[in-house]
Formats: structure tokens, sequence, C-alpha cells
């Protein structure tokens, strides 16, 4: 007897998505957190004594947790330059025979769009970081710009408001007095039609009672004075005492469940912004991989693939700035094995491509971090998944299907709810606090 197998219903197969969603974003927060461990130690370290000096407990956490590196890499100085120079000098033959590798391919599968993809996509990953300075300063120098005609339309504003201005005072001084004038005509016209309309209306003996009831009233008010200060006030001040003793513990709780709230949410926005950062820098490394793998499929492929390798290369020439010895020792590895580009230096060629004020920020993030081991392993390792990737290209069983995007998007939407924590809170005491009408 045959069984018929039925495909698994979508309410199935979606528990199994989501926790595979979460088992990638907990990868990429983890690869993510080895990088940062790896390239910012240093910045981490200053910025846990600069700005952390009155948290003691915290300030040596940070401090601790920046030197995992140690607990992997050689620790000496002789040691780092040595593993650097060796990785460098294969990454840099890596670097050629992958060159080549591309060129092959596309004479093998007769398109020589891969191989302009492989330039493109190469010479886009290395400049990757001078790309999104540029655009940065583009951005910076458009605010300046709407900035400046935002300045020159308040400018306009305010001599149109200086010259109506003393237009505008003559006119309110001219309704002043009228008002001035107006007003107590308009309430003895409105006493005299308010008696005529009573008399009217109830009758002038009803008029008249109310006037002798106000007149008993007038007298009999200073009794009722002493009455109420003498035995109703004593009782509402005492209730008054009450119920101000009441209010001084609940808006002492109120202001301290406020402040432990702010607290919180300053805290899970920045865990926000640091999962942000962190599963991001592991998405990319993990889309460099997969990318490379891929490299094969066709020119998408090849773009994308190629754009990994220069972004990996990217990564360790702006680590490798931030030292004059680091910058040397690329330039030395380099130069040994292309002699006949000369003198000429990557690390050199890669900070005259930076904007000036992304390339002065290098000293100050990398200047006291580990040499860029981490970053030529990952190049190295780039590159020979790519080579392996563009040997599958050679016989493709798919062509052109790879697309990688170098970010989460469940990272952001997590990270981007997390971060709007502060604000929400703010929009929610500002709702509490506004006044409602009855």
């Amino acid at each position: 007897m045959s069984e018929t197998l039925m495909p698994a219903s979508p309410s199935t197969n979606a528990p199994l998505a989501e926790r595979s969603k979460f088992v990638l974003m907990f990868y990429d927060v983890a690869a993510g957190t080895i990088f940062v461990l790896f390239n910012f130690n240093g910045f981490i370290r200053y910025a846990a004594n600069k700005w952390l000096p009155s948290s003691p407990t915290v300030q040596g956490m940070l401090v601790q947790v920046s030197h995992f590196p140690d607990l992997i890499l050689p620790t000496t100085a002789d040691g780092k330059t040595g593993l650097l120079g060796t990785v460098l000098y294969l990454c840099f033959i890596g670097l050629w025979l992958y060159l080549g590798a591309v060129l092959l391919l596309a004479v093998v599968r007769g398109k020589p769009r891969i191989a302009l993809n492989g330039v493109i996509g190469f010479s886009t990953g290395v400049f990757s970081v001078a790309i999104l300075g540029w655009l940065e300063v583009i951005i910076v120098a458009i605010l300046g710009v709407l900035l400046a005609i935002g300045r020159v339309i308040f400018g306009i504003l305010a001599a149109i408001w200086e010259f109506l201005a003393p237009i505008i005072h003559w006119i309110v001084v001219a309704l002043g007095w009228i008002i001035i004038v107006a007003v107590p005509l308009l309430a003895l016209a409105g006493i005299v039609y308010g008696l005529y309309w009573l008399i009217k209306r109830f009758g002038l003996k009803f008029v008249i009672g109310a006037l002798a009831a106000g007149t008993i009233l007038y007298f009999v008010w200073p009794i009722l004075v002493e009455l109420y200060r003498n035995y109703i006030l004593p009782v509402l001040q005492w209730i008054g005492m009450v119920l101000n003793y009441l209010a001084s513990w609940i808006v002492f709780i109120v202001a301290w469940v406020l402040k432990a709230l702010i607290v919180v949410a300053i805290a899970v926005s920045a865990l926000g912004l640091i999962l942000v950062f962190v599963g991001s820098l592991g998405r990319m490394m993990r889309d460099q991989l997969e990318s490379a793998w891929k490299s094969g499929s066709g020119s998408r492929g090849i773009l994308v693939g190629s754009f990994s390798v220069g972004l990996a290369l990217a990564i360790v020439l702006w680590v490798s700035s931030g030292s004059v010895e680091l910058s040397q020792l690329v330039a030395t590895n380099w130069q040994s094995i292309t002699p006949v580009l000369g003198d000429i230096s990557p690390v050199t060629i890669f900070n005259t491509a930076l904007p000036a004020s992304i390339a002065a920020l290098a000293p100050a993030i990398f200047g006291s971090s580990h040499a860029p081991l981490f970053d030529a392993l990952s190049l190295l390792v780039i590159l020979i998944v790519s080579y392996f990737g563009i040997a599958r290209g050679f016989r493709p069983r798919h062509s052109d299907e790879y697309h990688a995007t170098f970010f989460s998007q469940d990272v952001l939407k997590l990270g981007g709810l997390m971060i709007l924590a502060l604000p929400a809170l703010a929009l929610v005491v500002l709702a509490a606090s506004a006044p409602h009408d009855e």
C-alpha cells in the first residue's frame, strides 16, 4: 500500500523559518563581534578609559574584552609583523591569481563581460570606503547649502518683520484704545439690557426680590465667612495636608519609575545601535564568503564576488593606514610581488582616494589596534573560496541567479525597533503629560 506524501504547509514551515532567521542573526552578531574585537580593540580601550571613568567595573570589563585577540594572535611586535608580512605576501600573490582566474573564466565561458564585471566589482570594492566617504561629504555639503538657503530665507522674513513691526505696533495701540473706550460702554449697555430682559421675562416683582436677596446676602456674608474660617477651613486644610503627603509619595514613585524607564530605554537604544553595527558587519562577512563561493555563476556572480574580494582588501588597507609601520609593511610586500609598479604603495593610493577628513580618522581609530592579521586572513580565505567558486563556474549548473545585500534586514529591523525605544518613551511621556479635554 503506497502512501502519498503531502507537502508541508506554510504554517508548519513558519516556525522553522523564524528560528533559522534568529540563528542567522546570531551568527551575524557573533561574526561582527569578532570583527570589532580584532579591528577596534584599541578604540574600545580608549572609549572605556575616556568615557567610563566613573564606572570602574564596566571599564575594566571592556578593557579585558578588548584583549581577547591576544589569546589567539602573537603578542610580540616582531611576531605580529612577521606573521602579517607572510599572510600579506600570500594575499598579494592570490590577488593576481584571482584576476587571472577571472580572465580564464571569461575565456572559457566566452563572455568578455565576466572579465569587465570582475574589474568593475574589484575596483568598486577596493574604493568602497572612499565612495562612502565622498558620499558623506556630498551629503554634508548639501545640508550646508540647505542651511545657507534657510538662513537667507530667515533673513528675508526678519527684514519683512522689521518693516511691518512698527505698523503692527500702531495698529495694536489703536485697537487697545478702541477696546478701552468700548468695553465700559458695552458693559453698561449689557447691564441695562439685562435688567430690561429680566423685567420683561420674569416681571418687576421678581427683579425687586432678587435685588432684596442680594442686599440681605451682602449683610450676612461676613457671618458666613467667619463660619467657613473657623469650622470648615481647618477640616479642608487637614484633608489637603493628607493629600499633599500622598501626592508627594506618588510623585516620587512616578519619577523613580520614569527615571528607570529612561535608563532602560537608553540602554535598549544603545544596544540596538550596537546590534545594527555589529550585525551588519557580520552579515557583510557572511555575504563575502557566500558571494566568493558563487562567483562563478556568471557575470552577476563575478561582479558580486569581485566586490567581496576588493572590499576585504579595502579593510586591510584602511586598518593598515592607521600605522606608518604597517603601511610600509604593506608597501614592501606589494612591491616584492609587483616590482613593475615601482614605489607605488596600495595604502597611499587608498588614502589618496579618501576625503581628508576620513583619512585623518584612521590613526585615531586603528592606531592602537592590533595589526590587521584577522582582516588579511579573511582576505586569504575569501580568495581561496573564490578559486573554488570560479572553478565551479567552468561547468555551471545555474547562471546569474545569485545576488547579495551585504546587510541583514532582520538585524536592521530588530536593531531599529530597539533604537526607537527612547523616542517611543518620550512620545508616551509627552502624551501622558499633555492636557486632555474633559
